[in-house]
């Protein structure tokens, strides 16, 4: 599946949910798979590092959500 957004969820903290806008549609595969990457291979990887492998599949912005309030349904 192509996408251009998604959020990107700190599973520790939700406080730093940011949501990923690739300027070119991605395969969804290979952004889990470029997330897989650092968890699997970075110890005590950061957001950062995430943002860096994402990279290697184009252009994109960020926009941190973490200060919105989630009221589930």
């Amino acid at each position: 599946m192509k996408i251009n957004y998604f959020i990107l969820r700190d599973k520790a903290d939700t406080e730093f949910d940011d949501l990923i806008y690739f300027k070119e549609e991605v395969l969804l595969e290979d952004v889990i798979k470029q997330v897989d990457f650092v968890k699997n291979n970075i110890e005590d990887y950061t957001n950062e590092d995430i943002y860096n492998s994402l990279k290697k599949l184009g252009k994109f912005t960020i926009q941190w959500i973490g200060q919105y309030e989630i009221i589930e349904y």
